[in-house]
């Protein structure tokens, strides 16, 4: 799986090298983020615990960057969660049983956005994209970073995230993460 990471970020590097010869503005950021969430109680016939579910995401993306203070971006990125604990002590769920810790969900995923410069040190922006995370998922995210140096910005993003497990029900989690950006 990280081999398939690094090839998705090798092809965006070399695409914005391909791209910055002919464009006289193209960035490329790479991204590292951690953060929790929110998730599904419920699916099928599984109830889940509602403790937070952590999550990690890295990511690579492509920013075309024309004179206006708005870029369209592409992005890849790897994202996992992580089940969240051992079973001391039954949380009873509606029918009698105990609740689940939320399943472990980890995948690669592909999105476009857009990105405004909303001043010189911050930048907002939006994106959606499908992927695979433990079965077919799509996403929707809205981000802030804030510039710390000239190549370094911090990141918090707000991700919505539905996958259709695997296990052939739906679940959701929304995540609100914080990490660095260097472009």
């Amino acid at each position: 799986m990280t081999r398939h990471l690094l090839v998705a970020i090798v092809v965006v590097g070399a695409c914005a090298e391909m791209a910055s010869a002919q464009m006289p503005r193209v960035r490329f950021a790479v991204e590292g983020v951690v953060g929790k969430g929110p998730h599904s109680e419920r699916a099928a016939l599984s109830w889940y615990r509602p403790d937070p579910a952590p999550v990690t995401r890295v990511a690579a993306s492509l920013a075309f960057a024309p004179e206006s203070h708005l870029h369209p971006v592409l992005i890849v990125d790897r994202v996992s969660t992580f089940g969240t604990g051992i079973t001391l002590a039954c949380l009873p769920d509606p029918t009698g049983g105990c609740r689940l810790w939320f399943p472990g969900l980890a995948g690669y995923a592909a999105g476009v956005g857009l990105r405004l410069d909303a001043s010189r040190d911050i930048e907002l922006g939006i994106a959606v994209g499908i992927g695979t995370m433990s079965g077919r998922s799509r996403y929707a995210e809205g981000e802030i970073a804030i510039r710390l140096l000239s190549h370094l910005r911090v990141v918090g993003a707000l991700r919505h995230v539905v996958v259709q497990h695997s296990s052939g029900a739906t679940l959701w989690m929304r995540p609100l993460t914080l990490g660095l950006r260097v472009q």
